[in-house]
């Protein structure tokens, strides 16, 4: 019959073979488990044998991406790590408007925020569950798309452009009074003083009017939030790779622009007033 005895036993980590392996080991004979398979191992040589209970070793998710605001058609590929290197699948959709198959693959059912959970279940021999981290998925509608067609030149006036997607008239040419700032009304007092093309309506235009950024823009707005800001073929002349005033004012001491460089085109952002930036009047409804 097996003798019990009070004993110091310790679970560590060994690497053999190019595997990762738990390590029992216990004052009772001098013995070693290596590998155990099962909670309580049968450890001693000799005199009796000693029964001990394998305490698992703590593990975290240490790294869980969130993939960033999401379009309601997309799907997404759901990735975590766990400290202790075992792989991580228990995912799941605690609230909001998605669903996971094949373990892994989310996808959405309409607009809200997703929240997604991750947890790893650990095992029996060396491993303690892993507490479960949580990621929050906002999930919009998707980006807008310009019409066939969508701007016209006039036969009888070449420096006004149509845009057939929102009524609205601009210049054609996008640098038609350098940059200026957009405080003490400089931006929008230049426009509204502006006579281009046989009108003298013209104006700054807003950020709705400007962006078709999902958040601050609208579906009409003149350029889109990423690369090309404006479809191939497009008849403006002189845009320039820096930024361009809108009339929406942010807060106190910044207002909306729409950034046109290389490293962020497209992007609505809020800027200072004081900044020179160019300016795209615009007329009519």
């Amino acid at each position: 019959m097996d003798t019990l005895k009070d004993i110091s036993i310790s679970l560590g980590l060994i690497v053999m073979g190019g595997l990762l392996l738990c390590v029992l080991s216990a004052y009772a004979g001098g013995s070693i488990i290596v590998n155990a398979t099962s909670p309580t191992h049968l450890i001693g040589t000799g005199v009796g044998n000693v029964r001990g209970r394998v305490v698992l070793l703590a593990q975290t998710i240490t790294n869980f991406p969130n993939p960033g605001a999401q379009g309601t058609s997309n799907s997404v590929g759901l990735w975590a790590q766990a400290s202790s290197g075992l792989d991580v699948t228990n995912f799941a959709v605690i609230v909001g408007p998605g669903t996971i198959a094949l373990l892994t693959n989310l996808t959405f059912t309409g607009t809200g925020l997703v929240s997604v959970t991750a947890n790893q279940a650990g095992n029996d021999s060396c491993w303690n569950v892993a507490p479960t981290v949580t990621n929050a998925i906002n999930v919009t509608v998707e980006g807008w798309t310009y019409c066939a067609g969508r701007f016209s030149v006039l036969g009888t006036n070449q420096g006004v452009v149509i845009d057939n997607d929102s009524g609205l008239t601009w210049t054609r040419d996008a640098n038609i009074g350098g940059t200026m700032a957009w405080g003490g009304g400089v931006a929008s007092n230049y426009c509204a003083s502006l006579t281009n093309s046989g009108y003298s309506d013209w104006r700054l235009p807003s950020i709705t009017e400007l962006s078709r950024d999902i958040t601050v823009g609208s579906p009409t707005g003149l350029m889109e939030t990423s690369a090309p800001i404006l479809p191939a073929g497009h008849p403006f002349t002189n845009i320039a790779a820096v930024a361009y005033w809108s009339s929406t004012e942010f807060d106190v001491g910044n207002a909306w622009a729409v950034v046109t460089h290389h490293t962020q085109p497209g992007a609505a952002s809020s800027q200072d007033k004081s900044f020179d930036f160019y300016i795209w009047p615009c007329r009519g409804p």
